[in-house]
């Protein structure tokens, strides 16, 4: 009897001691949220950003929940709430309160559209500078440091063509894809406006909430990604999604 008594205290001392740091308990499940990105964020858990981190995840026996959901409500789950375990997409010089793994995701190429009847002579980022442009609100595209510009952020891309349409603002800013598919989506004539680049590429990371069950996670993360690397398992998910990998992906392929 004693010996049962003993050794249910000992149980009940190692969980205490599990309970007392959390850090060491094992990671078992995670949960990722993002937009509906088509081709990197799909809602029947297909895409880019998904399969990468199926592919890193899941071998590791931690099971994904992969969530849909608007940008600003993502990030505030995450670094506000802290309920959520990452998103995804995000820039490694944000403000906001994430932690980053060691390699992007992605590089994110932008671009600049206004009416073409408006004669503007684009003459790179510089061009901005005074005028009234738009993104989508909390997307940050732009250091704030940097803003010299009136920035007029919308919800939805649709309403920035509105404002575009009434000369209320001068530019809208977006991914190059988005711009494109914004224009199909709305029926609108293409030849009617300018689509310019505004380079260089930026690299978007998964960004992980400020928590000691994260480190983990990017430990993981930096692991998987270098041994997806050298097995070619990473470069068949970005050839199947055909978007290009970023530098530092393409540097640990080459090691």
């Amino acid at each position: 009897m004693k010996r049962a008594i003993i050794t249910c205290l000992g149980m009940v001392l190692s969980a205490m001691m599990t309970l007392a740091h959390p850090g060491e308990v094992k990671v078992s499940s995670a949960t990722f949220a993002a937009p509906e990105w088509e081709g990197y964020t799909n809602k029947d858990g297909t895409g880019l950003y998904w399969e990468v981190l199926k592919a890193v995840y899941e071998p590791e026996g931690i099971r994904l929940r992969l969530k849909n959901m608007p940008w600003s409500r993502a990030m505030k789950l995450v670094t506000k709430y802290r309920v959520l375990d990452g998103i995804v997409g995000e820039y490694r010089d944000t403000e906001e309160n994430l932690l980053f793994p060691e390699a992007p995701i992605d590089v994110e190429y932008l671009a600049v559209i206004h009416r073409k009847d408006t004669g503007i002579d684009w003459q790179g980022r510089e061009t901005l500078t005074g005028k009234t442009v738009s993104w989508r609100r909390d997307y940050d595209l732009i250091t704030e440091s940097d803003i010299d510009f009136t920035l007029k952020e919308v919800v939805r891309p649709a309403k920035a063509m509105a404002l575009l349409e009434i000369g209320d603002i001068d530019f809208f800013i977006d991914e190059y894809d988005e711009i494109e598919n914004m224009l199909a989506a709305e029926g609108l004539d293409e030849s009617e406006y300018v689509i310019e680049d505004l380079p260089p590429g930026k690299d978007v990371f998964t960004g992980f909430v400020n928590h000691t069950k994260s480190q983990q996670l990017i430990d993981i993360y930096n692991r998987r990604i270098k041994e997806m690397a050298g097995n070619g398992e990473l470069e068949k998910i970005y050839l199947k999604w055909e978007v290009d990998m970023p530098s530092n992906l393409l540097a640990l392929i080459a090691e």
